[in-house]
Order: C-alpha cells, then structure tokens, then sequence
C-alpha cells in the first residue's frame, strides 16, 4: 500500500484560483454550489477514484449547521458520481475540538498513541470509519463492516503504526520518534486551567480553541512569525461533562510565561458552561452515497 500527502499546485484545477478570487469580490464564497465544485474539481483532476470527503459541521466548521453541511456533502457526492469516482461524505462534528490535543507535535503524538489503539474515542471512531469507505469503495473489502474489521487489525498486529513509520522514512524523518514519542519537541512550562464555577460543560468555542493555540506560539499571526513545535492544548473536558469548581478543563503547554497567562483567558473565554447537563456530541452525523443519506 501507498500513501502520500499532497497540496494545490499551480497547475492542478488552474481556473479555480481565479474563480474563488471573483467569489471574493462577489459575496458568494459560502455559495455551497461553488464550494461544492472548487473541492472536488481538485479531487478529480488529481485523479482519484475513490473519494471520501470529511464535511465538518459545528461551530469550528465553515459550515455551521448540520443542513448545510448535508447540502454540501449531497453536492460533492453528486458531482463525483457524476464523473465517474465512487464518492463518500461523512458527516462528522465540529462543535469541539476531535481528540484531546490541539498543537503541532501533541497531535502527532495523540495520532501515534491511536494507532497504538491508545487514542481518543471519537478519534478513533471518526479515522476508522473514514477509512472503512475508502477501503470498501476501493474494492478492498466486500462490505464497510469488513474493511472496518480490516483496518482494527491494523492497529491490533500494529501493521498501522509500522505504515507510519515508514511514510516518515519517505519524507527523510527520523522514523524512531514514531516508536519513542519522548523524543518529541516539549514545552518547558505546563499549566493546568481550572474551572471557575460549578455546572456542565453546554458547549466550546471551537474557533476560540485554535485561537488559544496561537496565542502560545503554534500557529503563525503573521508571515513571518515562527512556529513553536512543542506548544499546544490538552483538552480534558468535553461538551456534557459535569465540573466542579477547581476542576481541570484544559492543559495549556507553552514556552513563554506572557504566552501561557493570555491562552489561559482566552481558553476560559472558549468554555461555556451551564447548569443544565447537555447531550456529548455525536461524533459522526451522517454519511452521504450515492445511494443517498443515511443520518445517525
């Protein structure tokens, strides 16, 4: 098996560059239509043919609300059909952040820990049946059930982890971080952020969480800020959870002490909590064929 990770080149779907320039100045770049045919217009001019879209839906989303979300995963279904690519869109949620961790080389680390069958619930989840309908839209395997059963054992006879391993080789890394994750890049101070009130966990400012992560250095506020490998956000209570006062909500992991002081507001600021107990999150929505929509 091969794999590779690729971006937007110059010469792959051309004409979409210019076309999202003259949605820019047109107030139609949430056009689901246009979104719709920007995407997969890259999609099939890489030559795919079998795609399985991952269509967010939530407040960290670009699309908001779950009938959007199925209105744009209808779309690209219909379009990759349409010309001949067997196309799948699982519709999963945005309200929170996926996994614990929000960072660069904590993400790394919690993807590593899921193939170790170590990871977060809805991680796992969210990967494995990603991966059950590419598997089975490739011919790989007779039904979704099989490929998924497939792909547990992949992580079971960690032939998953091995795979990883040797992407890292490709790319000239030093694949043994991948089986010792201490030697990834650490933040010098660990601060836990404690709740402020009793109640429930009623919801998350997903876009607030990223936000948070810029702040302490991981991702870039201009274009030449320098990014911090080893800062991030461990996130340890979820939407539906019952905290106490002093309770943790989040681990912040930084490099510089103003850094850490302003994340620690702003991730306060991206916790609402409430009186009331809510539903957790549904980790994934609906799945879109072209034999239609199935809802969970």
């Amino acid at each position: 098996m091969k794999m590779a990770i690729v971006g937007q080149t110059a010469n792959l779907a051309p004409a979409d560059k210019k076309i999202y320039a003259l949605r820019d100045v047109t107030a139609t770049v949430d056009n689901i239509s246009l979104i719709a045919s920007s995407i997969m217009s890259k999609k099939i001019a890489s030559g795919a043919d079998v795609i399985v879209l991952d269509v967010k839906t939530g407040s960290g989303a670009f699309m908001k609300t779950l009938e959007e979300s199925i209105a744009l995963a209808q779309a690209m279904v219909e379009i990759g059909n349409g010309v001949g690519r067997e196309t799948f869109a699982v519709i999963t949620d945005m309200n929170e952040p996926l996994g614990n961790a929000v960072g660069n080389s904590i993400e790394v680390k919690e993807a590593i820990d899921t193939l170790n069958g170590k990871g977060p619930k809805d991680l796992l989840e969210v990967s494995l049946t990603l991966g059950s309908y590419m598997v089975y839209g490739a011919g790989k395997a007779p039904t979704v059930e099989e490929a998924r059963k497939a792909l547990e054992a992949t992580i079971t006879d960690r032939t998953a982890l091995d795979k990883f391993a040797e992407f890292v080789r490709a790319q000239g890394g030093d694949d043994s971080s991948v089986y010792d994750t201490d030697k990834f890049p650490k933040a010098t101070i660990i601060e836990e952020v404690k709740a402020l009130s009793d109640g429930y966990v009623t919801s998350i400012i997903t876009d607030e969480i990223g936000m948070t992560s810029l702040v302490l250095g991981g991702g870039r506020e201009t274009k030449d800020s320098e990014i911090d490998l080893a800062v991030g956000i461990e996130i340890v209570k979820k939407i539906g959870d019952k905290i106490k006062k002093g309770d943790t909500l989040a681990v912040l992991y930084g490099n510089k002490p103003e850094k850490v002081m302003a994340a620690r507001q702003r991730l306060l600021g991206a916790y609402v909590i409430g009186p009331q107990q809510v539903e957790p999150v549904k980790y994934i929505y609906g799945i879109v064929t072209r034999d239609g929509l199935k809802l969970f």
